[in-house]
């Protein structure tokens, strides 16, 4: 009788997939958990138009809502919440960031100025900067290497689903509650714009538990092992060099992602003359489509790329990007209207989400886990800063004050992500041949 030499090695096999497995539950709740945060978060770009005229106020002001309300706070409150992600356990970490942004999206319903619902917004940003660097990091530790280009590519399309809930939901309950007769019990009588906001408020009371109780954390950190940003900023002298063409090349592709999604409504709503309810229809029907298939493209691309050239195939994968969305932002800035228009979008939305995917990669591979969500927070922290709080608002002073049209804020949104791209080139060439010094060393 033949006896198998190596015996444990099926069990050894059936656990590793077993681990695998559980790996990519928790990847998928936290994709879940990263959709309804944009649901919050997106909801109010498709609500510009009302929301502009119960408060009565201009694109500029508006633009606050979403840049200097949320993305700067975001951005702040990711440093020391990065730090606790490093610190403690990162799923209850998590699960307190999703009722924060839960209760105050909520209050922006309840709000009745617009400094109450600027304050509002500040919390949204704080309880979501929670998220993503606990998410990351996460990630980073329960999925195996070769697959981690996947992994964040999933996880970072709940952000896509997000954002297309929230528009073709969004689109249909604007319509449903609009009818005579039609509101929320106990909410009734607010309006519409306000009744939204509670609704994609309230799933985050149920999923806060869920992930406190069902998602395990497999870290085991010693007091050794906790490192302050500044330590960690210390012990990563090697890598500045690299992490400062890192954050300056992505923050400026993260200006251009952030200008898109945030002005997608109001450019498709404006030149194509639509209301809410089919704007929500056409906006989230792009968004569903074309986001999350190039996310997962960007993921298998820079997986792809890894076994050929390593820690720089993220840099490269995003370049390769940059070339593809140009042309895209020159499309949509001379179709003006109709089919043309749709395909520039549909192609730049497609291209728009892999600096999501590249950067995120890019860092949990670069630097040691006990510092992961640290450095993705400081990173999160200048592209919000920089990137979302002023490519958005340039999109609209260019708009307001330049063009003094606002049905030419396409013209806006595409000379912003222009210059973005022709910002982001040399930085991250650059971040790519010290990454290729580096290995050939």
């Amino acid at each position: 009788m033949q006896v198998d030499p190596t015996p444990s090695a099926f069990p050894r096999q059936a656990a590793s997939q077993a681990h695998a497995r559980r790996a990519w539950l928790i990847v998928g709740l936290l994709t879940l958990v990263y959709l309804l945060s944009f649901v919050d978060r997106q909801i109010l770009a498709l609500l510009i138009e009302p929301i502009k005229a119960d408060l009565q106020i201009d694109d500029l002001r508006f633009s606050f809502l979403t840049g200097l309300a949320f993305s700067v706070f975001f951005a702040v409150a990711g440093v020391p919440l990065g730090w606790a992600s490093d610190t403690f356990r990162r799923n209850r970490v998590i699960g307190a960031g999703i009722l924060c942004w839960s209760v105050a999206t909520i209050a922006s319903g309840l709000a009745d100025s617009y400094g109450h619902i600027f304050i509002a917004r500040i919390l949204v940003g704080v309880g979501e900067a929670a998220l993503t660097p606990a998410a990351y990091s996460l990630i980073a530790d329960i999925v195996a290497p070769a697959m981690l280009g996947r992994a964040i590519a999933v996880f970072s399309m709940g952000s896509q689903f997000g954002a297309a809930t929230a528009y073709l939901l969004g689109g249909g309950l604007v319509a449903m509650l609009s009818r005579p007769g039609a509101g929320l019990p106990f909410f009734g009588d607010l309006a519409v714009w306000k009744q939204m906001f509670v609704i994609v408020g309230l799933p985050g009371l149920v999923l806060a538990p869920v992930i406190l109780f069902a998602v395990h954390d497999p870290r085991r950190n010693t007091a050794a092992d906790r490192v302050s940003l500044a330590a960690a900023w210390a012990q990563l002298k090697p890598q500045r060099a690299f992490l400062v063409r890192h954050y300056c090349g992505f923050t400026a592709l993260a200006a251009a992602f952030f200008s898109i999604m945030a002005w997608l409504p109001a450019m498709l709503g404006r030149r194509l003359g639509l209301d809410a309810a089919h704007l929500g229809l056409t906006a989230g029907t792009l968004v569903l489509v074309c986001c999350p298939l190039g996310t997962l493209t960007a993921g298998w691309l820079a997986d792809r790329l890894s076994g050929r050239y390593g820690r720089e195939a993220p840099l490269r994968a995003a370049m390769i990007g940059m070339l593809v969305m140009v042309p895209a932002m020159v499309i949509i800035a001379v179709a003006g209207s109709g089919p043309l228009l749709i395909i520039g979008t549909a192609l730049a939305l497609f291209v728009s989400p892999w600096p999501l995917v590249h950067a995120s990669q890019s860092l949990q591979t670069s630097v040691l886990p006990r510092m992961r969500a640290q450095i993705t927070a400081l990173f999160l922290l200048i592209a919000n800063l920089i990137g979302q709080t002023g490519g958005v608002s340039l999109v609209a002073l260019l708009t307001d004050k330049v063009l003094h049209d606002p049905a030419q804020v396409h013209l806006s949104l595409a000379a912003v992500c222009i210059v973005a791209m022709l910002l982001a080139w040399q930085p991250l060439r650059s971040a790519a041949a010290l990454v290729r010094e580096a290995r050939d060393v």
